[in-house]
């Protein structure tokens, strides 16, 4: 091995290091709507981004800081003061001069994708027609759920009265289950 192909293993290998170590910090942190509290949404940054209380921000000067609020292109900006603990400066900067802060291991990890595509090949399209034509597990339906109307009545049970107005509609006509019930607020409709 020559040393230029040495030189390129230990790169490759710090780099896989890397990326190793960014996927366990993503890892770790804190997942899910019910660990945090609902984000309060302010304006936009200067484009489609909306932007919420206490979104970290880069700041001009390439610290870190937070935002309070953002209203007619400006943005009132906390950050951690450097000289005393526990104290925060406040400032109010235009949105063209913030940038959104991205987790550096986040980069990283999306960045492995990039100029990736995937192999096509003949035994994925078949594999993908095979399960797409297999049926769907016990209790699953494709597709998007149906709404169905609850008429309080079992299917097979046949209620009959001498009054046809106290007999319910037949299950899955929907138009004459609407215009059966729908007399309820007038008095006249009987209501399950």
């Amino acid at each position: 091995m020559t040393i230029e192909e040495l030189e390129r293993l230990r790169a490759e290998g710090k780099r896989r290091t890397a990326v190793s170590l960014a996927a366990c910090s993503l890892a770790c942190r804190k997942r899910g709507r019910k660990e945090r509290q609902p984000r309060i949404w302010t304006g936009y940054f200067g484009g489609r981004r909306r932007a919420y209380r206490g979104q970290p921000v880069v700041l001009p000067d390439n610290s870190l800081g937070f935002v309070y609020g953002i209203q007619r292109g400006e943005a009132a900006i906390w950050k951690d003061s450097p000289f005393v603990v526990g104290e925060e400066e406040h400032l109010v900067l235009h949105v063209s001069q913030l940038r959104r802060y991205k987790l550096p291991s986040a980069v990283l990890l999306g960045g492995q994708k990039r100029g990736k595509k995937e192999r096509q090949s003949r035994r994925k399209q078949d594999a993908c027609r095979r399960n797409g034509r297999r049926p769907c597990g016990p209790g699953k339906r494709r597709g998007r759920p149906r709404k169905a109307v609850n008429t309080g009545i079992k299917p097979g049970v046949a209620i009959t009265s001498e009054r046809p107005e106290d007999n319910p509609p037949p299950v899955g006509d929907f138009g004459a289950y609407v215009a059966y019930y729908s007399g309820h607020r007038s008095g006249q409709g009987r209501w399950p």
